[in-house]
């Protein structure tokens, strides 16, 4: 019987003794240079990282000042909170933002709220409490120089505006379809980008600049990421339709030169906010008020 006691006694110890060495082994040591470099990056290093990257359409962002916390990095495209996720939400605090891209931050979800255009210089980036914009929006005032933006980013739109635009004209008649790209571009047109407008709120309110509210006849989507979101009255309101380059579903749509001709889409291809569409009416020289839509980008997070 002591026997078996003493052998029992004697495993319990050895085993004791292999469970501590086994949890020590488990246990790896976190890297103090590792917590120093998520803290705080050497600044300079960092920009210069920035200027070797391999792809010049994204902007990159921090969790604090000076580069410092978590690190993402955002391609060109559109981040609700649904790309950014929610736990990004109020949480950005610097950036590095390339000078071939327009950065466009927001403070509530969906792009809506007060709205920021950073500077493309990194050392204005650096501190979002102290950051220098290039326009803002802020309660429906227009401001530009220093802000605090600092953890309140719910959204961001970052788009190139060489490449993500639509054009639009208001001249011709229905029946006029241009065949190529040369006939559109000798003639005058506008261009709209997605994110803040022309009136300075956030979309293209055409009835704020008079000459072009129910005047627009033709757009036309400069690539596969844009659409727009057109609407018959001001403000963004009354029949509003989607127009997306890659649907092909419009009556007399002008392939050769990617237009969208209103006067043949009506607003029953385009749908309505309304509770009744009634009589079926051509959007053309109808449009009052419009938002170009850039599609959703890619967010990376790089865990050094």
């Amino acid at each position: 019987m002591k026997k078996t006691i003493l052998t029992l006694f004697t495993g319990l110890l050895v085993f004791s003794a292999y469970a501590q060495i086994r949890s020590t082994t488990i246990a790896k040591p976190i890297s103090q240079n590792l917590l120093v470099n998520v803290k705080q990056r050497n600044i300079e290093a960092e920009q210069q990282a920035f200027g070797k990257r391999s792809n010049s359409e994204e902007a990159w962002f921090y969790e604090n000042a000076n580069y410092g916390g978590r690190k993402f990095v955002l391609e060109r495209g559109s981040y609700t909170l649904k790309e950014l996720g929610t736990d990004l939400n109020d949480f950005l605090s610097s950036a590095v933002v390339p000078s071939n891209l327009i950065v466009v931050v927001y403070t509530n979800d969906n792009f809506d709220g007060d709205w920021y255009i950073l500077t493309p210089e990194n050392n204005n980036n650096l501190n979002f409490e102290k950051t220098v914009v290039a326009k803002a929006n802020v309660g429906n005032r227009l401001i530009s120089g220093k802000a605090d933006i600092n953890d309140i980013i719910s959204s961001i739109i970052i788009y190139n505006p060489d490449q993500d635009y639509i054009d639009f004209n208001s001249f011709g008649e229905s029946n006029n379809i241009y065949t190529n790209l040369n006939q559109f571009d000798k003639d005058k047109c506008y261009r709209a980008f997605p994110g803040p407008g022309l009136s300075g709120v956030d979309g293209h309110n055409m009835a704020d600049i008079g000459p072009l509210n129910d005047k627009i006849t033709y757009i036309r989507l400069n690539n596969y990421q844009m659409s727009v979101q057109i609407h018959q009255d001001a403000g963004f309101k009354g029949y509003q339709g989607l127009l997306k380059k890659e649907v092909r579903d419009y009556p007399l749509f002008a392939k050769p030169t990617d237009l969208q001709v209103l006067g043949y889409i009506s607003m029953t291809d385009c749908g309505t906010i309304t509770s009744s569409i009634g009589m079926d009416r051509a959007w053309k020289n109808r449009v009052s008020s419009f938002k170009v839509n850039i599609g959703p980008g890619r967010l990376t997070e790089i865990y050094k």
